[in-house]
């Protein structure tokens, strides 16, 4: 679901990293009529749904179906964009940092341990 990717974006995000900006980015998936209005503030995500920021910093508009090729890793991001797949409008460099900030984690950690 689309609805989770800003929920995903939010615990990737390295908060010691991204408080260095505040930015904001409205991210829309045309197919489905959905924008979700993203802000980093103080090292924080926080995003809304359909109700988009006046004056983004950036927007980024795509398809659920590309969403769904990245997630299963099909693709990424930076091909996505390539290919025409991802449209990117206003300060492009924002939209870098942000994802400069993602850090990946094994997703297999121990609950409990012994």
């Amino acid at each position: 679901l689309p609805a989770l990717a800003p929920d995903l974006l939010a615990v990737r995000m390295d908060s010691a990293k991204a408080v260095e900006r505040d930015i904001t980015i409205n991210w829309s998936f045309a197919d489905l009529s959905e924008v979700y209005a993203i802000t980093v503030r103080n090292g924080v995500m926080t995003y809304r749904k359909n109700k988009p920021h006046a004056k983004a910093d950036t927007s980024v508009a795509m398809s659920k179906s590309t969403l769904d090729r990245i997630a299963t890793r099909q693709t990424d991001f930076a091909a996505a964009i390539k290919n025409g797949e991802i449209q990117i409008n206003g300060e492009k460099a924002q939209l870098a940092w942000l994802m400069s900030t993602m850090v990946s984690f094994n997703p297999g950690f121990n609950i409990v341990e012994p």
